[in-house]
Protein backbone atom coordinates (compact mmCIF):
# COMPACT_ATOMS: atom_id res chain seq x y z
CA UNK A 1 0.00 0.00 0.00
CA UNK A 2 1.52 3.00 -1.12
CA UNK A 3 1.22 6.56 1.07
CA UNK A 4 -0.71 8.90 -0.77
CA UNK A 5 0.66 11.61 -2.14
CA UNK A 6 0.90 15.24 -0.84
CA UNK A 7 -0.25 18.55 -2.83
CA UNK A 8 3.22 20.03 -2.01
CA UNK A 9 4.98 16.67 -2.94
CA UNK A 10 2.72 16.72 -6.38
CA UNK A 11 3.35 20.18 -6.95
CA UNK A 12 7.26 19.17 -7.02
CA UNK A 13 7.23 16.53 -8.85
CA UNK A 14 4.75 18.68 -11.83
CA UNK A 15 7.10 21.29 -11.78
CA UNK A 16 10.05 18.84 -12.46
CA UNK A 17 8.59 17.40 -15.30
CA UNK A 18 8.18 21.01 -16.52
CA UNK A 19 11.93 21.58 -15.86
CA UNK A 20 12.39 18.53 -17.71
CA UNK A 21 10.44 19.49 -20.55
CA UNK A 22 11.93 22.97 -20.73
CA UNK A 23 15.58 21.29 -20.75
CA UNK A 24 14.75 19.17 -23.19
CA UNK A 25 12.88 21.70 -26.00
CA UNK A 26 14.29 24.65 -27.39
CA UNK A 27 12.63 27.64 -24.99
CA UNK A 28 11.25 30.87 -27.01
CA UNK A 29 12.42 34.01 -25.96
CA UNK A 30 10.34 36.79 -26.42
CA UNK A 31 11.30 40.57 -26.14
CA UNK A 32 9.02 41.89 -23.01
CA UNK A 33 5.70 43.93 -24.06
CA UNK A 34 4.25 45.16 -21.37
CA UNK A 35 1.07 46.41 -23.28
CA UNK A 36 -0.01 42.14 -24.63
CA UNK A 37 0.48 41.66 -20.67
CA UNK A 38 -1.39 44.66 -19.48
CA UNK A 39 -4.09 42.98 -21.85
CA UNK A 40 -4.18 39.39 -20.28
CA UNK A 41 -5.38 40.95 -17.67
CA UNK A 42 -8.08 42.11 -18.90
CA UNK A 43 -9.16 38.85 -20.70
CA UNK A 44 -12.36 37.52 -19.55
CA UNK A 45 -11.83 33.64 -18.28
CA UNK A 46 -14.18 30.71 -17.03
CA UNK A 47 -14.40 28.10 -14.52
CA UNK A 48 -16.78 25.44 -13.89
CA UNK A 49 -17.77 25.08 -10.54
CA UNK A 50 -20.92 22.60 -9.40
CA UNK A 51 -23.90 23.71 -8.00
CA UNK A 52 -24.28 23.53 -3.92
CA UNK A 53 -27.63 21.55 -4.45
CA UNK A 54 -25.86 18.78 -6.13
CA UNK A 55 -22.87 18.75 -4.42
CA UNK A 56 -25.10 18.53 -1.46
CA UNK A 57 -27.22 15.18 -3.05
CA UNK A 58 -23.92 13.64 -3.68
CA UNK A 59 -22.48 14.25 -0.20
CA UNK A 60 -26.08 12.97 1.26
CA UNK A 61 -25.79 10.08 -0.82
CA UNK A 62 -21.82 9.52 -0.06
CA UNK A 63 -22.98 9.51 3.51
CA UNK A 64 -25.94 7.24 3.58
CA UNK A 65 -23.75 4.84 1.04
CA UNK A 66 -21.21 5.32 3.60
CA UNK A 67 -23.21 4.29 6.69
CA UNK A 68 -24.61 1.27 5.25
CA UNK A 69 -28.24 3.11 4.94
CA UNK A 70 -28.45 2.24 1.37
CA UNK A 71 -27.68 -1.09 -0.78
CA UNK A 72 -26.03 -1.16 -4.01
CA UNK A 73 -28.71 -1.01 -5.87
CA UNK A 74 -30.79 1.70 -3.88
CA UNK A 75 -27.76 3.95 -4.06
CA UNK A 76 -27.26 3.03 -8.02
CA UNK A 77 -30.89 4.44 -8.35
CA UNK A 78 -30.18 7.45 -6.44
CA UNK A 79 -27.00 8.36 -8.61
CA UNK A 80 -28.88 7.73 -11.86
CA UNK A 81 -31.63 10.14 -10.65
CA UNK A 82 -29.31 13.29 -9.99
CA UNK A 83 -28.60 15.87 -12.40
CA UNK A 84 -25.17 17.00 -12.89
CA UNK A 85 -25.42 20.93 -12.47
CA UNK A 86 -22.35 23.19 -12.89
CA UNK A 87 -22.01 27.33 -13.00
CA UNK A 88 -19.85 28.81 -15.27
CA UNK A 89 -17.91 31.76 -13.57
CA UNK A 90 -16.67 34.22 -15.34
CA UNK A 91 -13.62 36.23 -14.00
CA UNK A 92 -10.43 38.49 -14.95
CA UNK A 93 -7.03 37.94 -13.43
CA UNK A 94 -6.27 40.63 -10.64
CA UNK A 95 -3.46 42.99 -11.50
CA UNK A 96 -0.74 44.62 -8.96
CA UNK A 97 -2.88 47.23 -8.30
CA UNK A 98 -5.51 45.06 -7.04
CA UNK A 99 -3.13 43.44 -5.04
CA UNK A 100 -1.86 46.46 -3.33
CA UNK A 101 -5.28 47.27 -2.30
CA UNK A 102 -6.25 43.80 -1.38
CA UNK A 103 -3.14 43.77 0.77
CA UNK A 104 -4.93 46.64 2.96
CA UNK A 105 -7.55 44.56 3.82
CA UNK A 106 -7.96 42.53 6.85
CA UNK A 107 -6.41 39.09 6.74
CA UNK A 108 -9.70 37.55 7.77
CA UNK A 109 -11.96 39.49 4.91
CA UNK A 110 -9.05 39.06 2.17
CA UNK A 111 -10.29 36.06 0.40
CA UNK A 112 -14.10 37.43 0.11
CA UNK A 113 -12.26 40.86 -1.20
CA UNK A 114 -10.22 38.61 -3.75
CA UNK A 115 -12.88 36.88 -4.94
CA UNK A 116 -14.84 39.84 -5.09
CA UNK A 117 -12.37 41.34 -7.14
CA UNK A 118 -12.10 38.11 -9.55
CA UNK A 119 -15.68 38.14 -10.03
CA UNK A 120 -16.28 41.79 -10.21
CA UNK A 121 -13.69 42.95 -12.73
CA UNK A 122 -15.40 40.77 -15.27
CA UNK A 123 -19.33 41.45 -14.20
CA UNK A 124 -20.02 44.94 -12.68
CA UNK A 125 -22.98 43.79 -11.00
CA UNK A 126 -21.28 41.36 -8.54
CA UNK A 127 -21.02 43.01 -5.34
CA UNK A 128 -19.06 42.64 -2.37
CA UNK A 129 -22.20 42.57 -0.40
CA UNK A 130 -23.59 39.80 -3.00
CA UNK A 131 -20.02 37.61 -2.60
CA UNK A 132 -20.45 38.41 1.55
CA UNK A 133 -24.44 36.19 1.18
CA UNK A 134 -22.74 33.24 -1.01
CA UNK A 135 -22.95 29.91 0.54
CA UNK A 136 -19.32 29.01 2.00
CA UNK A 137 -19.20 26.09 0.02
CA UNK A 138 -19.79 27.96 -3.10
CA UNK A 139 -17.51 30.65 -2.30
CA UNK A 140 -14.51 27.81 -1.39
CA UNK A 141 -15.38 25.95 -4.56
CA UNK A 142 -15.18 29.19 -7.16
CA UNK A 143 -12.43 30.51 -5.34
CA UNK A 144 -10.38 27.16 -5.59
CA UNK A 145 -11.34 26.75 -9.15
CA UNK A 146 -9.96 30.20 -10.25
CA UNK A 147 -7.01 29.57 -8.01
CA UNK A 148 -6.07 26.20 -10.03
CA UNK A 149 -6.31 27.97 -13.63
CA UNK A 150 -5.03 30.97 -12.73
CA UNK A 151 -2.48 31.04 -9.46
CA UNK A 152 -1.54 34.45 -8.04
CA UNK A 153 1.85 33.09 -6.95
CA UNK A 154 3.61 29.97 -8.88
CA UNK A 155 5.91 28.41 -6.36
Amino acid sequence: MSIPETDAQKRARYQARIKAHEAAVEVVRRSFDIDALIANTNQVLEVEVPDIAYLRACQRLGTLATAGALSEDEFEAEVAQLTPVYHVIRYKPITNQDLLELNKVPIEERGLHTLHRFLSRADPAVTLEKVRAMDPLLTARISAAIAEQTPLFLG
